[in-house]
């Protein structure tokens, strides 16, 4: 039975795993504060270790995006979701969707080049 409320909420209001390593949680971007949602964003390079992390530890990664903290912090056009494969296993789910993450992040760094620096990436999971 599908919630009472579009996809997109579950996922705005997950929690960061508790068992994620404390690095990782304290180099993302304070969420309610920064961006006045219950969003979690890292640079780019933590990015990619929570991905891997995420992977590592069974989390399907359903989507993510780039933020921008050019001044206030906005939430860009540059996006991404990963729709489940019906007919291959979990394992295999998050094995794709992990590739697509991190095909995400590498274009969108390397289409920001210098300017990246002002970008954080936002990820949305679920076990």
């Amino acid at each position: 039975m599908k919630p009472p409320y579009p996809f997109w909420y579950h996922i705005l209001m997950s929690e960061l795993p508790p068992e994620l390593p404390n690095n990782l949680k304290e180099s993302a971007i304070s969420p309610e504060k920064d961006l006045g949602v219950r969003k979690h964003a890292w640079k780019y390079r933590d990015a990619i270790r929570v991905i891997v992390w995420l992977a590592e530890h069974g989390y399907l990664i359903i989507g993510g995006g780039a933020i921008t903290l050019d001044g206030m912090p906005k939430i860009t056009n540059k996006r991404w979701q990963y729709k489940m494969i019906g007919d291959i296993d979990k394992e295999a789910n998050i094995r794709a969707a992990y590739l697509k993450a991190g095909r995400f992040l590498n274009d969108v760094n390397e289409m920001f080049g210098e300017a990246g620096d002002k970008y954080f990436y936002d990820l949305y999971f679920e076990k």
